[in-house]
């Protein structure tokens, strides 16, 4: 199924009081070129001084931290997903999600997955809680953010893997030792949409598979 850039409407099991804004869908069917990177472009955040680590980080550690939102979850076998929803506020707000996929995050429900989008003016805020202001501000690893210029971007990370329209990819393919023959597989990826020379909307994603 071919997925886009929507805020589509869904319900699932919530862990909380009421249910936040679902993530927005990756804007490709699939990865169909090959993933060029010789590092990965982004395997953490920053939350403020705070350090959020993929597969490792937990959403439960973000929600204590935040002492605010609600983990919810839609889906089931390998569409499940947990995420948390919060919004960064000021006269040019974003969203943000923080996201485990129930398939590989594990019991723990650790983070595979970082997405922020710049919200229009005059869309609704109240759907997900600001995030508390010692959480803020947010960027992924070598500062990438929201509302960066692509210059920026691309003197960050140099030439994409993948471009299509005002949508970028960066990918990575590498190996992580464990008990696989071979080792773990690692799978990076970073999709940037741009819109008049700046980042509109980060998808950040790390899985790592036997």
């Amino acid at each position: 199924m071919k997925t886009t850039f929507v805020l589509p409407l869904l319900f699932g099991c919530v862990v909380g009081s009421a249910a936040p804004a679902p993530p927005p869908t990756q804007p490709f069917e699939g990865r169909t070129w090959s993933a060029s990177m010789k590092r990965k472009p982004t395997a953490s955040a920053m939350f403020g001084k705070w350090l959020v680590r993929f597969e490792q980080t937990t959403l439960p550690q973000v929600l204590s931290r935040a002492s605010a939102g609600a983990i919810a979850h839609t889906g089931d076998a390998g569409e499940s997903v947990y995420w948390l929803c919060y919004t960064l506020p000021g006269q040019k707000p974003s969203r943000l999600w923080v996201m485990s996929s129930g398939e590989m995050g594990g019991p723990e429900r650790a983070i595979t997955g970082i997405t922020v989008a710049a919200l229009d003016p005059g869309e609704p805020v109240a759907e997900c809680p600001a995030l508390p202001v010692h959480m803020q501000p947010v960027s992924l690893q070598r500062n990438i953010r929201i509302r960066m210029s692509e210059g920026a971007l691309t003197r960050a990370l140099g030439t994409p893997s993948h471009r299509s329209g005002e949508w970028i990819s960066y990918d990575f393919e590498g190996k992580a030792p464990g008990n696989c023959p071979g080792g773990f597989d690692v799978m990076n990826s970073l999709t940037i949409k741009l819109h008049q020379g700046r980042v509109e909307a980060i998808f950040a994603n790390q899985v790592t598979s036997c």
